[in-house]
């Protein structure tokens, strides 16, 4: 059975707040730009957003522009789909 987004989000909190990060969930309303991650995320000095989907979760096309917006600034931007995704950019990272 496949987790809700709203529970991986919530484990992925927890995670990054048990690492010592500084973390964000980002919530979508009129005065955000459209698309934007679900997560920000800083932690050693990196910044990291990070889109939360579920195992069939896709982006919409919204989201792979504003993911390419942010590459293209030299950002950091990943989809994860669970805590391990996140342990695992996490420790490439820093």
């Amino acid at each position: 059975m496949s987790q809700l987004e709203r529970n991986i989000t919530k484990a992925i909190m927890n995670c990054l707040k048990g690492v010592g990060a500084w973390a964000v969930k980002l919530h979508g309303g009129p005065f955000q730009a459209a698309g934007m991650p679900d997560i920000l995320c800083i932690l050693h000095g990196k910044t990291m957003f990070f889109e939360v989907k579920t195992e069939t979760g896709k982006l919409t096309k919204i989201q792979d522009h504003c993911h390419t917006l942010i590459r293209n600034a030299g950002g950091t931007v990943a989809v994860v789909r669970s805590v391990d995704d996140v342990r695992a950019i996490i420790e490439a990272l820093t």
